[in-house]
């Protein structure tokens, strides 16, 4: 049971927001109202990366655009809603040497990514890009304590951990073990809002080889659920 009157006006904020025609205007008008405070550092992030055209928020809100366009359940709109919670405190700065060693940042600590004889200091070394090592990890986690302390049902925070955690996996190749790895994990009863997801999450990137969803069809023809 929910104590607090305001955490009980933001679940129903969220959901009737996930159950919207148009989620993505919904969800950006609580943030306008700053209904959303737990996702507000993804506001003017810039993701750095490559495989991303979009500051973190404006990418969030495609992703939620494209499931629901995808025919995602409300769930499935509220998992793309909440699926990159992580990114502003799990990321690694990547910095580039012109020998072509590359060295990770995170939170202070050094990772090199060795290549031998490069002794230069990290001062002649060029940001590259950054990458979101675990985030889906910690982002299960904190999109589990959010719900959690929501109320929302067992079942539904379940499943939207489940998939967060999972989103980074490769699928790209739908062979027999593949297939059958996916619905150990997943379950067909989840499929078919997993994969309208995993769409909208693709058709979120920059153009290129991390926004194509066709394997995405060619697994759900494997599954049977298309």
């Amino acid at each position: 049971m929910i104590k607090d009157p305001k955490s009980l006006r933001l679940k129903y904020d969220l959901i009737r927001a996930s159950y919207d025609n148009q989620p993505e205007l919904a969800f950006q008008d609580l943030m306008d109202h700053k209904r959303l405070p737990f996702l507000e550092d993804q506001i003017g992030y810039d993701q750095c990366n490559p495989h991303h055209d979009r500051l973190l928020w404006d990418h969030t809100l495609e992703v939620v655009k494209q499931t629901k366009l995808m025919g995602g359940s409300p769930l499935a709109v509220l998992t793309a809603l909440l699926h990159d919670i992580a990114k502003p405190v799990q990321y690694q700065n990547v910095f580039i040497c012109e020998c072509g060693a590359r060295n990770r940042i995170n939170k202070g600590s050094l990772f090199v990514k060795d290549l031998p004889g490069c002794d230069h200091s990290i001062q002649d070394w060029t940001f590259d890009k950054k990458q979101f090592i675990s985030h889906d990890k910690l982002g299960a986690t904190m999109a589990f304590n959010l719900l959690t302390d929501l109320s929302f049902t067992y079942k539904d925070i379940d499943a939207i951990v489940l998939i967060i955690d999972l989103h980074q996996q490769d699928y790209r190749i739908a062979s027999p073990k593949v297939v059958k790895k996916f619905i150990d994990t997943v379950g067909l009863e989840l499929a078919p809002d997993f994969i309208a997801f995993l769409k909208g999450d693709r058709l979120g990137h920059a153009p290129g080889e991390y926004s194509t969803i066709d394997y995405l069809e060619t697994l759900e023809k494997e599954l049977g659920i298309k």
